[in-house]
């Protein structure tokens, strides 16, 4: 089964006979897209990493926060690079996501200890989404998408103190994924009919 975004195949043939990205809509050249097929694989094909000296539950903790480090890099630079997202990224990505971040917020509503855990050790403007979402107001979803990535990327908190419920990295990983398979398809496949 293949691995590549949705109507990859089509897509690559179209290049082939002389289109480009920009023709089905993409605000960056042939190779972005390329990269982005690249690390979308990547995240669809990642099954954990291999670690010596590291329990089970440690391992489990660090496959789980490494899957969204590598889903959020892929919904960061389909974003920047083939939608041309490049100002007001927070707001404008909440826009796309749409019914999706709606639908992330309702599945993740239940895990306000887990992002009250995480407040103390994020910059200002995700403490000020992190604290609406804590009291009940109107938030941005994809703060809440990006803490987790955030401290554990830039190292703040090792795995073995970072305890992500999987509802949440399975609901983050479904929204990432399907935002970006659907709105590639859409672009791909509707020329290609």
């Amino acid at each position: 089964m293949s691995k590549n975004l949705p109507c990859w195949k089509k897509f690559s043939k179209a290049l082939k006979s002389g289109k480009s990205a920009k023709d089905f809509g993409f605000e960056c050249k042939d190779g972005e897209i390329s990269r982005i097929n690249a690390r979308y694989r990547l995240v669809k094909s990642f099954r954990g990493l291999e670690l010596d000296g590291y329990s089970q539950t440690i391992l489990q903790k660090y496959n789980s926060l490494f899957r969204i480090f590598l889903a959020y890099s892929l919904f960061e630079i389909y974003l920047k690079k083939a939608l041309g997202v490049r100002e007001n990224f927070y707001i404008k990505s909440c826009e796309l996501l749409g019914k999706r971040g709606e639908e992330l917020s309702k599945r993740i509503e239940k895990n306000k200890k887990f992002y009250a855990f995480l407040y103390e050790y994020l910059d200002k403007n995700h403490k000020r989404e992190i604290e609406k979402f804590l009291e009940g107001r109107e938030y941005n979803i994809i703060y809440l998408i990006s803490s987790i990535r955030h401290i554990f990327s830039h190292g703040i908190l090792p795995a073995s103190r970072l305890t992500a419920p999987k509802r949440i990295t399975d609901a983050i990983l479904e929204t990432i994924l399907g935002f970006v398979e659907e709105d590639f398809a859409t672009k791909v496949c509707k020329d290609m009919k």
